[in-house]
């Protein structure tokens, strides 16, 4: 018999020209394989929605690879937040889709930053772009710029909130990763991101992608951040056991198995 073609669709960025083209390619591909492979419950609705009649559509989720995860939750665990300000985390690609430059604007004009401090981790095309906004905006004394960073232990620890402003997502490893070392999260709610993040449990979805909206969430943040951070500790266990290398290779596996018994 013929292989059996499997793909796996961890969602579209469309963030170049290039991008873009792969993944007009890749939708062609997708409509002639036997089975697809969709992230998160959400994708595989679109999933469904988009190849009509297409039905051989099954989830399963990203694996969690972090390490040292159970020693920085300790670490987390035993540091104490005596000092008002929040320390906000960004760790991603900087282009357009994953919305650091509409966060920035809105921060921007934000009265109560100075509660703030984000830190932004990672490398793209928008980063002198965005280097120029935090200059333009005077924000250099409440964000830092790390760019690419091979060792992120520290900043975990020392992280109070991730944010996620992103336009368009599949489900985010970064999220994963987050809530696995119990750091609560800010996001849009576009993609898998609510399928983890329990509104004002451990983090906060926000209502729109607008100022009025993450102002709001930033409020709510000051407020609620210990019984978020608190939240998030106690869930991490779960999503370690959830997202953990184990579960994934043993889903992974079954739907091979299945596949091939077809």
């Amino acid at each position: 018999r013929n292989h059996i073609h499997i793909h796996t669709h961890h969602g579209n960025t469309s963030h170049t020209f290039k991008v873009r083209i792969y993944e007009k390619m890749a939708f062609f591909a997708m409509k002639k394989c036997d089975y697809l492979i969709a992230v998160s419950k959400k994708m595989t609705e679109e999933l469904k929605n988009t190849l009509v009649p297409y039905k051989n559509i099954l989830m399963i989720e990203n694996l969690l690879s972090i390490k040292n995860h159970k020693e920085i939750r300790t670490l987390r665990k035993k540091t104490i937040k005596d000092e008002k300000i929040l320390n906000l985390i960004f760790i991603g690609r900087l282009s357009p889709e994953k919305g650091i430059l509409n966060f920035l604007e809105y921060f921007s004009r934000y009265k109560s930053k100075d509660l703030f401090h984000l830190t932004i981790l990672g490398d793209g095309i928008d980063d002198k772009l965005i280097r120029t906004i935090i200059e333009k905006n005077k924000l250099n004394k409440y964000v830092s710029m790390e760019g690419y960073v091979s060792n992120i232990f520290p900043f975990l620890i020392s992280t109070d909130v991730l944010i996620m402003p992103s336009l368009t997502e599949g489900l985010p490893l970064t999220l994963i990763e987050a809530l696995s070392v119990g750091i609560p999260v800010i996001a849009n709610g576009v993609g898998g991101i609510p399928s983890l993040i329990k509104n004002n449990f451990n983090g906060l979805l926000t209502k729109d992608n607008t100022y009025e909206s993450w102002c709001e969430a930033l409020n709510i943040a000051q407020s609620n951040y210990k019984k978020w951070n608190n939240n998030a500790l106690s869930d991490s266990e779960k999503i370690l056991n959830r997202f953990s290398a184990k579960i994934w290779a043993s889903n992974t596996k079954k739907l091979y198995n299945y596949c091939n018994n077809e």
